[in-house]
């Protein structure tokens, strides 16, 4: 182990004692390596002797040194420390018993030094691991690497009282493979335990069910091991644009829809307008026939639904190096889309309303039309001084004539 930094010779055992708390207790990953018998014993510490001149320019923190380190020695609550000495004849001092060496030999004898604060808490553990490990039974092969998977799960475990460790274990011996199949997390059918504890607790029960139920969910995680559906995590805005697209979708002006559902459910309207933007999209006007989606931003996956090759469909997005890219990528899925207030036109009527962006992409999209190719690469070389025109920069009554003359005109 390497020695300690110090500004002064000679390291007390106080000063040890705090190197040590910050090293292996204050620290979780050590920590946890320690409680796993990850680290090996015997630790030394190097105790930073004086030479001659040293031990002269400072006596008296010299002679504190050889006593506190004697006086440790002495004491029978640190059994298994070892402090090595050594004789040296020093210049003026005379022979002396020098420390050099802490040698920690073992656990206990480390808990020792960490204090009486340490060792409570880690008993509190223990009885907490204990509890717990009596609560799931795990077959006798298991009960270690159930203790292991504890120790990883140390910072969740310790914060559970008795009532959360026994729901704990109620709930991972409900648990079957598949049993969810075809529903999410929340609606499976768990007795007497709500399901936010698990979705709250999600790794602590991977990690303790792996062990106690099935060695297979390591490798499948849990939520495939339950069968249960993904959370969505890619909700889009969904905005009818006419009334009687709003009277097609049951009356609702608004709604969310995951990638997922749009892939499989066909918006009741003969336009598409994709809108990058949400606020842009809260702004559109009235057009007849048409269901606006946003919010997606780089999300685009649900237009390589099938349902969408039928439909007219328009892109807004950003005018910078990324909004093009996406605009590219969205024609990868559906090569029909037509760019919308995406021009050089709108660039140079709306220049000083840009900005720069942040990070710019310098990959040319291989799905863009000559005249967006063109334009990102103006972009990029700076050809308008900043390199964004952002969607909300752009006027209400442009917006609408835009769509009105050219959205709306562009029948397939």
């Amino acid at each position: 182990m390497k020695d300690i930094k110090a500004n002064k010779f000679g390291k007390l055992p106080n000063e040890i004692t705090e190197y040590l708390t910050k090293r292996f207790w204050d620290n979780t990953r050590t920590l946890k390596q320690l409680l796993k018998a990850e680290i090996s014993f015997p630790i030394r510490i190097a105790l930073k002797p004086p030479n001659a001149t040293a031990a002269l320019g400072d006596i008296n923190h010299f002679q504190q040194f050889i006593k506190q380190w004697q006086e440790f020695r002495d004491n029978k609550l640190y059994e298994g420390c070892e402090v090595v000495f050594e004789t040296r004849r020093f210049r003026d001092l005379g022979e002396q018993e020098i420390p050099l060496f802490l040698n920690i030999e073992h656990f206990n004898a480390l808990l020792s030094i960490l204090g009486h604060a340490c060792q409570k808490t880690l008993l509190s553990w223990q009885v907490k691991f204990q509890t717990l490990h009596q609560l799931l039974a795990p077959k006798p092969h298991c009960a270690h690497q159930l203790f292991l998977a504890m120790v990883e799960q140390l910072e969740v475990i310790v914060g559970f009282d008795d009532d959360m460790l026994l729901m704990l274990s109620n709930l991972i011996s409900q648990l079957k493979p598949n049993m969810g199949h075809g529903l999410y997390l929340r609606a499976l059918p768990i007795i007497g335990v709500d399901t936010k504890f698990l979705e709250l607790n999600m790794k602590l029960v991977e990690s303790l069910a792996k062990v106690v139920i099935d060695p297979a969910i390591e490798s499948q995680g849990l939520q495939i091991w339950l069968g249960v559906n993904e959370k969505p995590k890619d909700w889009l805005l969904v905005k009818p644009l006419c009334p009687n697209t709003q009277q097609a979708l049951g009356n609702i002006p608004l709604m969310r829809l995951s990638t997922e559902v749009l892939r499989r459910f066909i918006l009741p309207a003969k336009r598409i307008l994709v809108v990058e933007n949400e606020q842009s999209c809260l702004g559109l006007p009235e057009l007849p026939d048409t269901i606006a989606v946003a919010g997606g931003g780089k999300n685009i996956a649900w237009l390589d639904a099938k349902w969408l090759e039928e439909k007219q469909i328009g892109y807004w997005g950003d005018i910078d190096s990324e909004g093009l890219t996406i605009l590219s990528e969205a024609r990868a899925k559906q090569s029909h889309i037509q760019s919308l207030m995406m021009n050089e036109l709108v660039v140079t009527q709306f220049k000083k309303r840009m900005v720069n962006e942040p990070h710019s992409i310098y990959t040319e999209p291989k799905n863009l039309t000559y005249e967006e190719l063109i334009l990102f690469r103006e972009l990029r070389t700076g050809k308008f001084g900043l390199t964004r025109l952002e969607q909300e920069k752009i006027p209400p009554d442009y917006i609408i004539y835009e769509l009105k003359s050219k959205f709306l005109e562009n029948n397939i």
